[in-house]
């Protein structure tokens, strides 16, 4: 669950959802109890979540990302930014 309250988090947090890889998140001066407590029960109780994530988390972990960022940033100072 994310609780976005700075920078590229409200992007992040959406992307989970509608991924539907987590429940809609939740700004963090509009959470309470209950909205936190329906989350969780949400990421526990729902196995396509579940799954979901753990296909994410699997793509991730098989990235560079340290070499994918190098790349990214060799480009852009080149002027390629296709």
């Amino acid at each position: 669950m994310i609780c976005p309250f700075f920078g590229d988090q409200p992007f992040w947090g959406n992307r989970v959802y509608h991924l539907v890889a987590g429940p809609k998140p939740v700004k963090q001066n509009k959470l309470t109890v209950e909205k936190l407590a329906k989350a969780i029960d949400m990421m526990i109780n729902t196995t396509s979540i579940q799954q979901k994530a753990a296909q994410i988390g699997e793509t991730l972990r098989g990235e560079d990302g340290i070499a994918n960022a190098v790349q990214f940033i060799e480009r852009v100072a080149n002027g390629d930014v296709s």
